[in-house]
C-alpha cells in the first residue's frame, strides 16, 4: 500500500506538467494570405546594432499564402506585452534587404500597403491569421 501513496503524487505531477503546452500554446509562425491581385512582400522592420533598419521579408504572389515566422521561437513570447508589426509592401517598390537605412525612412524607402500592428490578444482572435487586403 506504501509503494501506491508514494506513486500517486509523481503521478499527478507528471500529468498536471503535461497539460502545460496547452494552457500556454507556443506558436512559431502565422499564416499570411495575399487575397489581392498583386505581389506583395510581407516583412518585418529589422534594426542593427548602428540603429539603421531595413524591411525584410517574403514574396506573396496573388492568391499565395505562407507560413511567416518572424522569430525563431514563440510569437508569444517574443512579443510579450508590445506588438508585431507587419508590413505589406508592393513588390515592385521594396527595399534591398541586405542594405540598412535611417529607421525614419521605411516608407520612403517602401510602397508600404498597409501595416499590421497586433498585440498578442489580436493574433489569437485572429488564429495566428492575416489576410491581405
Amino acid at each position: 500500500m506504501r509503494p501506491i501513496l508514494l506513486l500517486t503524487p509523481l503521478v499527478c505531477l507528471i500529468l498536471s506538467m503535461s497539460n502545460c503546452g496547452r494552457e500556454n500554446p507556443c506558436h512559431e509562425g502565422l499564416i499570411i494570405e495575399n487575397e489581392s491581385d498583386t505581389t506583395i512582400v510581407a516583412s518585418i522592420a529589422i534594426k542593427n546594432s548602428d540603429g539603421l533598419c531595413r524591411l525584410d521579408g517574403e514574396h506573396l504572389d496573388a492568391g499565395e499564402a505562407f507560413n511567416y515566422q518572424p522569430y525563431n521561437s514563440c510569437i508569444e513570447k517574443n512579443i510579450g506585452s508590445t506588438s508585431l508589426e507587419i508590413y505589406i509592401v508592393a513588390a515592385s517598390n521594396y527595399n534591398d534587404p541586405s542594405e540598412y537605412y535611417p529607421c525614419d525612412s521605411i516608407q520612403a524607402r517602401n510602397t508600404i500597403l498597409r501595416k499590421f500592428e497586433l498585440t498578442r490578444e489580436e493574433l489569437q482572435a485572429t488564429d495566428f491569421r492575416i489576410t491581405y487586403p
